[in-house]
């Protein structure tokens, strides 16, 4: 199988940067392969009632940090650059239709690999991927 489609999941933590480092590499070792990002943005965390602003400022608030983050990681990535996809909704969900909108061969997401109690309340965006793609998903772990 020949990946050459990759699209890379992020978010603000150390593991997605190694993520996008492993995926990047990746697609430069693929000579044609694209590469997409996708950052997305759960929409209940701007309806804090303790916040104080209005739900639609924190939430435009959130999609600016989530247009910056994608920058910052096509400029990191270089040419060719790739395509940037701010989605809002499920994380997991939301990773995987837009790999399907995008016609992805290979999702690459990073894993923070906790188990146990935290795992049980928290949950995992990538073992949810996993779950739900219907192709390969490559799941970074920490460097540390």
């Amino acid at each position: 199988m020949s990946f050459q489609r990759i699209l890379i999941a992020l978010d603000e933590s150390p593991i997605s940067v190694h993520a996008l480092e492993v995926g990047s590499e990746l697609a430069k070792g693929l000579a044609a392969a694209q590469i997409a990002l996708v950052h997305v943005l759960d929409p209940k965390i701007a309806y804090a009632p303790e916040g104080g602003l209005p739900a639609s400022t924190v939430l435009d608030e959130y999609r600016e940090q989530g247009r910056r983050l994608l920058r910052r990681a096509s400029l990191r990535i270089g040419e060719p650059q790739p395509w940037e996809y701010l989605v809002e909704g499920n994380a997991s969900r939301k990773i995987v239709s837009t790999a399907e909108e995008w016609n992805a061969d290979l999702i690459v997401i990073g894993s923070h690999g906790r188990s146990g109690i935290v795992r049980a309340f928290l949950g995992s965006t990538a073992e949810s991927v996993i779950r739900q793609a219907r192709i390969p998903v490559l799941t970074v772990r920490g460097t540390a």
